[in-house]
């Protein structure tokens, strides 16, 4: 990047995550551009910075209303994406009332059980406390996502301050979407929808 720098030639970085390496800290300096999914989804001070949201193709993923039979299930929340501590699983059990009709959340998606294992045991045994089940279902392809977008009714969004993609999928085929990421919540039109209640 320095070279290129030097020589004039214009350079862009597309970045979203909340982890700041010392590699990304140091090209900071010298990249003309940041393209990222939200306003807080980059982690460093940059003077040329470009939220843009999520890319997520409309012909894929949409809200069909001639197909409402059967009726979606809405006692399972759904999580779709990496299963791991930055997506605050946690949050979600805690939040959930104990006498609400929410009796299990279904976790899609890749997991480094070496890494992560552990984690997600202590979400499944706070969740047993409150009388819910953790179901894993490993990843899929993301073409197979819209037939589990248009059974569910929620799904639950962890990351504090990217955009998860599965979140906007899961949006444009009808899902209410669960997060406390604000700029996620506006994305997906939530926030308008939220206020009604």
């Amino acid at each position: 990047l320095p070279f290129l720098w030097f020589i004039k030639v214009r350079t862009v970085i597309w970045y979203s995550h909340a982890h700041s390496s010392s590699a990304l800290r140091w090209s900071n300096h010298f990249v003309d551009q940041v393209i990222t999914t939200a306003r807080d989804a980059f982690p460093l001070e940059h003077d040329s910075e470009y939220p843009i949201g999520q890319l997520v193709s409309s012909n894929s993923f949409f809200y069909d209303e001639s197909n409402v039979d059967p009726p979606r299930n809405d006692s399972v929340i759904i999580s779709v994406g990496r299963i791991a501590k930055s997506k605050f699983l946690e949050n979600l059990v805690k939040e959930l009332e104990l006498d609400c009709s929410i009796r299990e959340i279904k976790l899609i998606g890749p997991m480094d059980i070496s890494k992560e294992g552990g984690y997600l045991h202590k979400v499944q045994e706070l969740a047993a406390k409150r009388h819910l089940t953790i179901n894993t279902k490993g990843p899929m392809k993301r073409q197979d996502l819209k037939s589990v977008y248009t059974n569910y009714s929620m799904l639950y969004s962890g990351t504090k301050k990217a955009i998860d993609k599965s979140a906007i999928e899961g949006a444009l085929c009808g899902m209410f979407v669960l997060s406390t990421n604000s700029e996620l919540l506006h994305l997906t039109g939530m926030s308008e929808i939220y206020l009604e209640f």
